[in-house]
């Protein structure tokens, strides 16, 4: 039993990937937002979140270049595409006006309520173009002949992007 224990206290757990530091909680991932968010921690959720992006992206290109597609164009491809790039549109500077809020916010704080501040001040924006990404890259695996939703899917992928460097220095700017 007491090999079993020190097995479990040695493994590494997210949270101690994410901090740097060993911790010796196994059940310390549930407790992730009670430690102070890093630019560790920031940088490994954007390239989480760009590479599930990649990830249906480049689903949806096999897909296409296979030319078998299982999915038959509808009458109502138009109409999502549309909504599609409102969506998407409109996250962008919905995402811009989100992180001025959520910085503002965050700047007379200090301490781990501060850090937490300027961590969603990173993330929520960065989340919010991310989805609109997904949903674009849907809509182009419905609509094959979509050339918007493709567009649209790069636009979103680039904006991710920009919100998640651009976050990631909210929060290396206080952490020094």
């Amino acid at each position: 039993m007491g090999s079993e224990e020190s097995l479990i206290k040695t493994c590494l757990s997210p949270v101690s990937i994410l901090t740097g530091k060993r911790n010796e909680n196994p059940l310390s991932f549930f407790l992730i937002m009670s430690q102070v968010p890093t630019q560790r921690m920031a940088t490994v959720t954007l390239l989480a979140l760009l590479f599930g992006e990649l990830m249906g992206a480049g689903a949806v290109l096999f897909l296409h270049l296979q030319g078998d597609l299982p999915l038959e164009v509808t009458e109502f491809s138009g109409q999502l595409e549309l909504i599609a790039i409102v969506f998407g549109l409109t996250m962008i500077p919905g995402g811009l006006l989100f992180r001025r809020f959520l910085a503002a916010k965050a700047e007379g704080r200090q301490g781990l309520d501060g850090q937490q501040a300027r961590y969603a001040a990173f993330l929520i924006p960065v989340v919010l173009v991310e989805a609109a990404c997904l949903f674009a890259v849907v809509v182009w695996l419905i609509s094959p002949t979509s050339k918007a939703a493709a567009s649209l899917t790069a636009l979103l992928f680039l904006a991710t992007i920009y919100f998640g460097i651009t976050g990631i220095h909210i929060l290396e700017e206080k952490e020094q």
